[in-house]
């Protein structure tokens, strides 16, 4: 058995005469919406003329860098697609339009494919709700042997029942410099401190290894995730996201624990013998582009980030007002949503205020909006400090609109677009608030239309002429009948 890591976290798993591709992403870019994009990173080259034809392909969850429509355009319509048991309707309907026979998995059911097969598995009870409906994946031969696990944007199961040789955990760090802006900061603390940069490193090194190395003792661990970069940033890749340094760190302190740090082309072979790496011919490296959003990384002057929109401004007066109306209606609902969640807790708790910022996309102006824990409600107040409140999250007035509208998703503006700061954890702060507040899973309707979207794009010719169907060859005619093939 081996894996072709493509990249961020889409894979080839082949053994056999059987391949399978698992949320492909085959664009040097990736998104629902038209902006902003995300570059994958290391920046490489999908040859889709020389990539061997899958003969199925597994959808993991519904997030865009999961679900991909414009990569899903390129594949032959016959190739069957299994879905995860929790993926939202709107995606096989999404699929079905596209002209694919989606078919739906169950948790704990195992299904051969060829030589293949493949058991899905619910994640762990803490994994946040934004993540819930994630499937991780566990690849094994026909015959039950080797052993791939997949745990994709999930955290690494304690309980699980398998004994893998492989596990591939997602670094999912979003670490930006000092003096960024980003989301994930807190924008009350120092500018060189508001990630808690010191101690990140050794944090990722632990959540990926430890807990794995704790849940897996006998398997060996491949790093993916974390590599794309947002398009309206300044400094590039984020940092601790090369995942080679990251196990060449991990051999530096524990030489039995084997770890690969994937870059998109390795190919990890699984053999009798153990393991080993190749390249895949048809995922070529942009040398240049990397090495140049690196120094764009190390050249980032500290302070010189800016909060700034992901999408256009608001055009005239009329947009402007119906933007207006549509933010109007949500804060009610906003301020309920947060009052029955972690972050409302910690607020009652501890008697703190929340500010809501909304910044004018057309100039300077700066709206304030309090949360009042008396009327449960938000309430327009002018604010010379924002900081004065505990908790507070700043966004554009066109972003906002544009989410509440269904042009892009929370995802998409988790980077420059949102500023936000808080007195305590992070987990009761407001940025994991927004993830679950507007995720698919809360928001079905408003992911549904940017999905459709993105399908009527690719089937008015933006995306490009799918691979050929894959011709059956002997092998894989007789593992047909052998084994119970979708």
């Amino acid at each position: 058995m081996d894996i072709t890591f493509i990249g961020h976290q889409s894979f080839m798993v082949h053994h056999g005469a059987t391949r399978i591709l698992v949320d492909p992403l085959l664009e040097r870019e990736f998104g629902l919406s038209q902006t902003p994009r995300l570059e994958v990173f290391p920046s490489r080259t999908v040859d889709l003329k020389a990539m061997p034809c899958p003969d199925a392909i597994v959808l993991s969850h519904e997030h865009p860098d999961h679900f991909h429509v414009p990569s899903l355009a390129r594949i032959a319509r016959s190739t069957p697609i299994l879905l995860a048991p929790l993926m939202p309707s709107y995606v096989e309907e999404a699929l079905l339009i596209l002209g694919f026979s989606p078919r739906r998995l169950t948790f704990g059911e195992t299904v051969t494919m060829g030589d293949l097969a493949l058991r899905p598995s619910p994640p762990p009870a803490e994994t946040p709700l934004w993540e819930r409906r994630v499937a991780q994946l566990f690849f094994t031969t026909a015959d039950g042997c080797g052993g791939v696990f997949m745990t994709i944007d999930a955290p690494v199961p304690r309980d699980a029942d398998i004994d893998p040789r492989l596990v591939v955990v997602a670094n999912n760090s979003q670490f930006a410099p000092p003096g960024a802006v980003h989301a994930n900061a807190n924008a009350a603390l120092r500018r060189d401190d508001r990630f808690g940069l010191r101690h990140a490193g050794l944090n990722i090194l632990r959540t990926l290894l430890l807990e794995s190395a704790d849940a897996f003792p006998r398997s060996a661990i491949a790093i993916s995730g974390g590599g794309f970069i947002d398009a309206p940033e300044s400094f590039g890749p984020y940092l601790h996201a090369d995942a080679a340094r990251l196990a060449s760190y991990a051999a530096a302190l524990e030489s039995d624990l084997p770890v690969f740090g994937l870059t998109p082309g390795d190919v990890i072979v699984l053999d009798e013998t153990g393991f080993a790496r190749r390249h895949a011919r048809w995922i070529r490296l942009d040398r240049a582009r990397i090495a140049a959003a690196r120094r764009q990384l190390r050249q980032f002057a500290s302070g010189s980030g800016r909060h700034m929109p992901a999408t256009p401004p608001l055009a005239d007066e009329r947009t402007l007002r119906s933007a207006r109306r549509r933010i109007a209606a949500e804060l009610p609902l906003l301020a309920r949503g947060i009052l029955r969640s972690p972050l409302g807790a910690a607020l009652l708790a501890a008697c703190e205020s929340l500010l809501l910022e909304i910044r004018s996309s057309r100039g300077d102006e700066r709206v304030h909006y309090v949360l009042d824990l008396t009327r449960s409600a938000f309430v327009r107040r002018r604010v010379k400090d924002r900081f004065q409140s505990g908790y507070g999250v700043s966004l554009f007035d066109c972003d906002f609109d544009a989410l509440l509208d269904g042009r892009v998703l929370i995802w998409d503006l988790a980077a420059t677009a949102i500023e936000t700061w808080y007195r305590r954890g992070y987990t009761t702060s407001v940025l994991p608030f927004l993830f679950t507040w507007y995720c698919e899973a809360m928001r079905p309707s408003l992911a549904r239309k940017i999905t459709l979207n993105a399908v009527h794009a690719v089937t008015s010719g933006g995306a490009g002429t799918s691979l050929p169907a894959r011709r059956p060859t002997g092998a894989s005619r007789r593992s047909a009948r052998r084994n119970r093939v979708l």
